[in-house]
């Protein structure tokens, strides 16, 4: 299923799709960066490498953003089970643009 004309309208979760916050992941060499942010520009959580503890050249490894990643997803679906219904959030990676794939959650 692709988006299409009526995919801002359609409920998931309860949540209407436009109002279903969006996932930034930014990796880099030397860090990544995670954080959840709500369709007007509110960020809701962020997280990085070198918040979890990993300093200067170990920001950048696998294992670093292994363990960045587990920890903002087990934070984020304890957040979102607590304080609302929904439980489903928009990422867009650079991959499934490439591949030219949909990033909404039924894909």
């Amino acid at each position: 299923m692709f988006p299409d004309i009526n995919t801002p309208n359609m409920l998931f979760g309860g949540v209407k799709f436009s109002d279903v916050p969006i996932c930034h992941i930014k990796s880099s060499r030397n860090n990544t960066l995670l954080h959840v942010i709500k369709v007007n520009g509110e960020r809701i959580m962020i997280r990085s490498c070198g918040m979890e503890g990993f300093k200067n050249t170990r920001k950048g490894t696998n294992i670093a953003s292994q363990a960045t990643s587990i920890w903002f997803g087990y934070k984020s679906i304890r957040f979102w089970n607590s304080y609302s219904s929904c439980n489903n959030s928009r990422i867009r990676t650079r991959e499934n643009v490439l591949n030219k794939r949909s990033y909404y959650g039924w894909s």
